[in-house]
């Protein structure tokens, strides 16, 4: 439990850190609600995001850790063809129901161990 909410906290900080401006100020709450990002997608997503805070914690120098952030998670939402808006808007939504929640963040945190046992064993 505790590597859930520190993640939700590296997230959160990540997005203060984050100045991408996809979409223009004037679209409404409803379209951001359409776009919530699929589930088995916002899976993949945050194992991505997880992935990426740790080569932004282990590779930026300190001086330019902010930039390095920026960079990669607008690589990051290029590749999945969304916004920050979408992700944050799809964060939310997961978020408001505690059992889904908790269900997406085990199975993160699954695949995340899969894959470290995975690249253990090739070591």
């Amino acid at each position: 439990m505790n590597r859930k909410i520190l993640f939700f906290i590296l997230l959160s900080l990540s997005f203060v850190l984050i100045d991408c401006n996809h979409r223009s100020n004037n679209e409404t709450q409803k379209s951001d609600n359409e776009k919530i990002i699929d589930y088995p997608v916002m899976v993949n997503l945050l194992i991505d995001c997880y992935l990426t805070e740790g080569e932004i914690f282990t590779n930026a120098q300190q001086e330019d850790k902010r930039e390095y952030t920026r960079y990669c998670y607008r690589e990051l939402f290029q590749k999945y063809e969304i916004t920050d808006r979408q992700f944050q808007a799809s964060i939310d939504y997961y978020l408001q129901d505690k059992e889904t929640a908790e269900t997406l963040m085990e199975e993160v945190n699954m695949r995340l161990n899969f894959l470290r046992d995975s690249t253990q064993k090739i070591e």
